[in-house]
C-alpha cells in the first residue's frame, strides 16, 4: 500500500512539473500592460484575417476564415478581401471564388508576379480544424477582383500546411507546422513544443521535405532581394534566416530568439521584416473559445541583417486580439487576426 501511495504521489508531482512546464513555455502568465489602441481604427469586415499580403499599387490581400463559427457549424466557407487604405479612404472588397469551389478554408497565402501577371498562392483546409482532413495549395490568378483558377495542388499526406511564400509559379516553399497530424500524438507535440515540424518545398511537381526539425513550424516569407527565406518557430520563441543557394538548397545562417510565439512574418521593400508575437499561448488558445479573453499581441520589427529592431506596436488584446499579422500600407500597419472581426489600421510612427 506505502509503495502505491509512493507512485501516486510521484505521479501527481510529474503532472504538476509537466503541466509547469506547459504553462510557462507557452507564456501563461505574460501580459502586456500598455496598448497602442489609440493610434488605430477598427475596420469591419473580414473575420479571421489570419494572413494578410501585400499585392501590387497599393493593393493587399487576405485570407478571412470564422474559425470560431467551424466549432459549431463546419460547413460555412472563407473568403478572399481586397483593401486599399489611405488617409481619407478605405476600400474593402470580396474577391468573387471560382465557382464549385467548396470546403474553402483559407489559411496562409502568398502574392507574386509573374510575366505581367498576377497571381496569389493560398493554403486550403479542407476540413477547417483537422491537421489531417486534407490540404490543398491553389494558384490563382487575379483578375480584378476574379480569382481564376489557374492550379490546385493535393499537398502530400504527412503533411500539415500553414503558411507558404512563393517563388515562381513552379515553386514554393511551405511551413508544415506538425508531424503528428491527429489523436494525442498531436497534442502532445504542440504542448510539449517537441521540434518535429518542417519546411516543404515544391518545384516542377516535386514535393520535398526541405528543413525537418522545426518546434512548430508557422510562419514563413522569401525575400527575393536577399535570396533569404524566415521562418518563425512559435514552439521554439524564434525566428531561422536560411540562405537558399543556387541549387535551391537551404543553408540556416542565423536563430533569432523573439518574443513567445511569433507567427506570420512579412517582408518590406528594403528586406527587413515585420513579425506578430502572440505574447500568451494560453491566452490565445483560450481566446479561440472565448472571444472575452484577451490574447495580447507585439508586432516586431526585424532588420534584413538579422537585428532585433523595437516593437513596432503593442497590443494589449481587450480590443483585439491573437494578432497574427502585420503589413505596412502608406506608412501605416495593416494588421489581422486569427479569430477577430476586422482589420486593425494603426499608425506607424
Amino acid at each position: 500500500m506505502r509503495y502505491i501511495t509512493y507512485g501516486l504521489i510521484l505521479i501527481l508531482v510529474f503532472t504538476a512539473l509537466l503541466v509547469a512546464y506547459v504553462w510557462q513555455s507557452l507564456g501563461g502568465a505574460n501580459e502586456l500592460s500598455t496598448s497602442d489602441y489609440q493610434s488605430c481604427e477598427l475596420i469591419k469586415g473580414p473575420v479571421g484575417a489570419e494572413d494578410i499580403e501585400l499585392g501590387f499599387d497599393g493593393f493587399v490581400y487576405i485570407s478571412s476564415d470564422d474559425r470560431r463559427a467551424h466549432l459549431s457549424d463546419p460547413s460555412g466557407v472563407g473568403n478572399i478581401y481586397r483593401f486599399q487604405g489611405a488617409a481619407e479612404k478605405h476600400d474593402l472588397q470580396l474577391m468573387e471564388l471560382p465557382a464549385g469551389l467548396n470546403s474553402f478554408h483559407p489559411h496562409g497565402i502568398s502574392y507574386f508576379k509573374e510575366a505581367n501577371k498576377e497571381y496569389l498562392f493560398v493554403i486550403n483546409h479542407r476540413v477547417p480544424a483537422a491537421a489531417d482532413g486534407g490540404h490543398d495549395i491553389f494558384l490563382f490568378r487575379i483578375d480584378g477582383l476574379r480569382l481564376i483558377t489557374a492550379k490546385q495542388l493535393a499537398v502530400p499526406d504527412g503533411f500539415s500546411p500553414n503558411d507558404i511564400a512563393a517563388i515562381s509559379s513552379e515553386e514554393f516553399y511551405f511551413s508544415s507546422d506538425r508531424k503528428a497530424l491527429s489523436g494525442m500524438a498531436m497534442y502532445v507535440e504542440v504542448l510539449l513544443g517537441l521540434a518535429r515540424s518542417s519546411i516543404g518545398h515544391y518545384y516542377q511537381g516535386q514535393w520535398k521535405m526541405a528543413v525537418d526539425g522545426l518546434a512548430f513550424a508557422n510562419g514563413i516569407a522569401y525575400s527575393p532581394r536577399h535570396r533569404q527565406l524566415w521562418v518563425s518557430e512559435s514552439r521554439a520563441g524564434q525566428l531561422r534566416k536560411y540562405q537558399q543557394n543556387e541549387k535551391g538548397h537551404l543553408e540556416l545562417r542565423q536563430t533569432l530568439s523573439l518574443g513567445n510565439s511569433p507567427d506570420n512574418i512579412s517582408v518590406l521593400d528594403n528586406g527587413d521584416l515585420l513579425v506578430a508575437d502572440h505574447v500568451n499561448g494560453v491566452a490565445q488558445a483560450r481566446n479561440a473559445d472565448d472571444p472575452t479573453i484577451a490574447s495580447p499581441s507585439r508586432i516586431w520589427k526585424v532588420k534584413a541583417n538579422g537585428k532585433l529592431d523595437m516593437p513596432q506596436l503593442q497590443l494589449d488584446g481587450r480590443a483585439y486580439s491573437a494578432a497574427s499579422v502585420a503589413v505596412s500600407i502608406n506608412n501605416q500597419l495593416l494588421l489581422g487576426s486569427i479569430y477577430n472581426d476586422g482589420l486593425l489600421l494603426c499608425s506607424a510612427e
